[in-house]
């Protein structure tokens, strides 16, 4: 586990700036356990996403051609474009599982980092992100067998 301490700043816009960035960073090195971050890496799977539901939408149609994420899955794993859709959404699904916490974490968190009044408040508010971010990749460790 983190030690943590409460740092010295001379004004509160310091110490928000400074634990608002500890968020950030803190939320970005949980979601790098679990997701591949590379420069267009979201983008590519926000696409993969929305390419695999209209496959499925249209009721998983013989020529998959008009749906190139998932011909181009299928193809390389040399499996069927259902099954390429069908493991694009299922990884989709499991990484909401976590992922929609961890970014209400984020906001809830920064948010009291705003609306702190003190140094003290700030950092309480950020030590409360690690803890509960700790306790998301814990379950996440658990669910994905980790």
């Amino acid at each position: 586990m983190t030690t943590l301490s409460v740092d010295t700043f001379a004004v509160l816009s310091e110490a928000q700036a400074h634990y608002l960035a500890r968020i950030d960073e803190d939320a970005g090195a949980l979601r790098s356990k679990y997701l591949t971050v590379s420069p267009g890496q979201s983008d590519v799977y926000a696409q993969k996403a929305a390419d695999a539901q209209a496959y499925k939408d249209a009721g998983y149609p013989a020529d998959a051609t008009s749906y190139p994420w998932v011909a181009a899955r299928a193809s390389s794993l040399s499996i069927t474009a259902q099954q390429a859709a069908d493991g694009i959404l299922s990884t989709r699904a499991q990484w909401t599982q976590f992922g929609a916490p961890m970014e209400g974490v984020r906001e809830a968190r920064k948010a009291q980092v705003r609306a702190a009044t003190t140094a003290r408040q700030a950092y309480e508010a950020w030590a409360s992100a690690k803890s509960d971010f700790d306790v998301i990749d814990q379950q996440a460790q658990q669910a994905l067998g980790g």
